[in-house]
């Protein structure tokens, strides 16, 4: 979950969408606070409307409000909600950022009552939190845009901002662009070769995303050795970001929106255990995660275009290299195979 530290204010959908009514349930809300800690006092009327909504003189205030009006009306499922913090190492604290996605609409009927005062019968906004990293990891440009005042702002993905998605998904296509994480979870230093062979995969199925671009005019693929350095070049591909510390991956970032996705799927298929002839009667690719079927044809036909263009041999000797990858480091990528 995702709230504000504003014990006791209540909010409907209707209050959350109007600054006005927000600034009427903040007056309210302190109405109230000012009864229970004052004695003798009289208790506060509960109808809004009894409350003006004109602006607070409070520059503070005037500030709380656009963050709740943020909060629990602008922000939609599927934004990206970004919040420092701290965790606990020993007796240190170390600074994090944490990365997650709106679930769900406000709904005034999600109240959390917590441990303390600040964070007692507060509304709060479900979130599913995907990724903490380290406050330091972060590149400066991105970190001095987090952590500051107001307490809820929105930050637009532009070029500058877009390694933020890096930091949420492993893997995502964005406007045209993508990335995906390919990963070696098994990777501990002693089979320093399988990462160079595993590399060449990678470097191959990126030239192959590019020779399937161009409708895959040769019958079929002659060395692969040459095909992967004639190809490779006509890829799009922005970087290929390599990190090993055992264990370790590799991230394809992509000048277009399915070259990720292609050499992930493309990893996932090699190293499937399925029969190579099964594979050249063609596949068929769904995105669970997206409601578009465009990119997912796209990769399908691209894919389909490039095992059919191999010959058994190739195909069953790059399946022995993605299995032995697999079996040795542990070479993975997210897409799933369902038979």
């Amino acid at each position: 979950m995702a709230f504000l530290e504003l014990p006791g204010i209540e909010l409907t959908s209707e209050i959350a969408r109007s600054r006005t009514q927000l600034r009427r349930a903040l007056r309210r809300q302190q109405a109230k606070e000012r009864f229970i800690s004052t004695s003798g006092s009289v208790r506060p009327p509960e109808d809004l409307t009894a409350y003006s909504g004109e602006p607070l003189e409070d520059g503070g205030l005037t500030r709380l409000v656009a963050s709740i009006y943020a909060l629990y009306s602008r922000m939609r499922p599927g934004d990206i909600v970004i919040t420092p913090g701290f965790e606990l190492v020993g007796k240190y604290r170390r600074p994090i950022v944490h990365f997650g996605e709106i679930t769900s609409d406000f709904d005034p009927n999600d109240i959390f009552a917590g441990p303390t005062a600040s964070s007692d019968k507060v509304p709060f906004r479900r979130v599913k939190w995907l990724n903490k990293v380290q406050r330091r990891e972060l590149p400066p440009a991105l970190e001095v845009r987090i952590g500051r005042p107001p307490a809820v702002r929105q930050i637009e993905i532009t070029d500058e901002t877009a390694p933020l998605l890096d930091f949420t998904y492993s893997n995502y296509i964005f406007d045209s662009g993508s990335s995906s994480l390919v990963e070696a979870s098994r990777y501990t230093g002693e089979k320093f070769g399988a990462l160079n062979d595993s590399s060449r995969l990678i470097e191959l199925l990126t030239a192959a995303y590019a020779y399937a671009q161009t409708g895959g005019q040769q019958a079929h693929i002659g060395d692969l050795r040459s095909f992967r350095n004639e190809y490779f070049a006509r890829s799009g591909v922005e970087n290929i970001q390599i990190e090993f510390a055992s264990p370790g991956f590799w991230r394809i970032i992509g000048g277009t929106a399915t070259l990720g996705a292609f050499v992930a799927l493309g990893i996932t298929l090699l190293s499937s255990g399925i029969a190579a002839d099964a594979l050249q009667d063609g596949i068929v690719v769904m995105n669970s995660a997206s409601a578009s079927v465009q990119e997912s044809k796209e990769i399908q036909d691209s894919m389909n275009i490039f095992l059919d263009s191999l010959t058994q041999e190739q195909l069953k000797e790059l399946q022995e290299d993605a299995t032995r990858a697999k079996d040795e480091i542990g070479l993975t990528s997210p897409v799933k195979i369902v038979k």
